[in-house]
């Protein structure tokens, strides 16, 4: 029924398997954090409202940085609120390269006005550089700055809370883009130290007060139907220290709330665990970042959530990859291989669709293959992992594998068991973190032969062939049971 194989090459399946987790394309992002509001006005040397009137781009074959083929911009004056600049003044600003933090600017742009805390003068080239982490913004996405800077001979020194209402609701479909609705009218209650004061929200969704006594407060906004806050992680309200003179921020920004869930189920009625579901648009591509996929739990379980506005399909399998955990090819809820059969599932803000059943049109034969995983000294190793890898062509020479065909962790007698497809030949062996374990010599012994970086060893691997279900399979470490490690 099997056959034991010492060999080394066992690690060339983590190699390929950790290659896999921890290889991507990093792209050049800008990545800070913004002052707050008061820091902001007292570091800036220039505060001003700006507006776009014209943008100067690289001639064509001409190489150029910026964004958007942008060499730079002007920009003129319309309101100071520090330095010296005049209204009217026109200012030339260099265009950002993306991942420099440098404001980018574009042509469908002219004439939209920004708030700009800058510096005190511009670079070498005469060029001014609006900072992204500065707090700059377009004058609508400022607004409750701008209310501090208009009133600020008044209120310099006096305790203010404020923030802003908003709604985001993401694309459903290539082409579409973030859109963000502030919340005008809303109530917004401040309670604590004696207090309990409410507040509207004006036409920008900003509220705010001044002079509130030093202390701890908790400000809760308005529910918005079908919505949850996020900057208040998904509770109804926050919690807030108002510090002496302090300029306190609080924002709500409000997303989806509404989910799609059910059970899974293959051809025979038996509820799966690990199959990939992904939802995808019923029409039309999904937008770039748009990902909704799900594994099914112990129970077939699954749920997607915060779930843009719109209609979908429910497909099983994507990638079409038939194994032990995926018995089927791809195919699409509740049960059809043709995608134009398949049904469709609308969705909106607020609905919870509960229930659903899929079920796999065909299942592929599997087999069951159990046993037990166990120490050099025969006490069980519970809580560690078994995996089998399919398509070996030589038995030192693994495929590439992304990930094991099978996997499951042991119970804590040490058993286990798992699903193979019927006729698959392949290695079973068990695994372990060894940091896990402290006071080890035979242990450590094995790790300084290995030469190796990885922080698992292995169980000598098992030939199988998965013709029928297997029982009674013991896999065993070659050093005893150890105290696991202090963390």
């Amino acid at each position: 029924m099997k056959k034991i194989f010492h060999s080394q090459q066992i690690s060339i399946i983590l190699l390929l398997t950790l290659a896999l987790l921890f290889s991507a394309n990093n792209a050049d992002a800008c990545s800070c954090f913004s002052p707050s509001l008061k820091e902001a006005v007292e570091e800036s040397a220039n505060i001003v409202i700006l507006k776009l009137q014209a943008v100067e781009k690289y001639q064509e074959g001409e190489n150029g940085y910026g964004v958007g083929g942008v060499r730079q911009s002007r920009l003129t004056v319309e309101k100071v609120f520090k330095g010296n600049f005049k209204i009217g003044q026109s200012l030339s600003f260099k265009q950002g390269g993306g991942g420099d933090c440098v404001w980018t600017f574009y042509e469908k742009g002219i004439g939209t006005e920004y708030l700009f805390f800058l510096d005190a003068k511009p670079d070498k080239k005469n060029l001014w550089e609006g900072y992204i982490c500065s707090r700059s913004n377009s004058l609508a996405g400022a607004a409750a700055d701008l209310k501090y800077l208009e009133a600020l001979s008044k209120v310099n020194g006096k305790t203010r809370l404020s923030g802003t209402l908003a709604r985001r609701d993401e694309p459903a479909v290539e082409g579409e883009t973030r859109s963000y609705h502030r919340l005008a009218g809303k109530t917004v209650t401040i309670s604590g130290n004696g207090k309990n004061i409410k507040l509207k929200t004006d036409e920008n969704g900003v509220y705010e007060i001044y002079d509130l006594p030093p202390g701890k407060y908790t400000v809760t906004p308005e529910k918005v139907t079908g919505y949850k806050s996020e900057d208040a992680d998904d509770k109804d309200s926050a919690e807030v220290e108002i510090k002496a003179k302090s300029v306190t921020e609080q924002d709500f920004e409000f997303t989806i709330d509404n989910s799609i869930g059910g059970r899974f189920f293959d051809s025979s009625g038996k509820p799966l665990k690990g199959v990939h579901l992904d939802l995808i648009p019923a029409r039309g591509n999904a937008p770039p970042y748009f990902y909704h996929g799900k594994v099914t739990d112990e129970d077939g379980a699954f749920e997607f959530k915060k779930i843009p506005i719109g209609t979908y399909l429910i497909v099983v399998n994507k990638e079409n990859e038939i194994s032990a955990r995926q018995p089927f090819g791809t195919f699409y809820y509740p049960n059809k291989t043709i995608r134009e059969e398949a049904a469709e599932i609308t969705i909106d803000a607020g609905v919870h669709l509960k229930n659903l059943t899929i079920t796999a049109p065909t299942t592929a034969e599997t087999v069951t293959v159990s046993g037990v995983l166990r120490f050099e000294d025969g006490k069980p190793v519970s809580d560690e992992a078994v995996a089998f890898f399919n398509n070996i062509d030589d038995i030192t020479k693994i495929k590439e594998n992304e990930f094991a065909d099978s996997r499951v962790t042991t119970d804590e007698n040490g058993r286990f068991s798992l699903r193979i497809l019927k006729g698959e030949k392949g290695i079973l062996f068990g695994s372990l973190y060894f940091d896990k374990y402290e006071k080890c010599p035979k242990l450590d012994s094995l790790i300084r032969a290995k030469r190796e970086s990885f922080r698992t060893t292995e169980t000598p691997f098992i030939l199988i062939e998965a013709d029928r279900d297997l029982t009674g399979i013991e896999l065993k470490f070659p050093f005893p049971n150890c105290p696991k490690a202090k963390k």
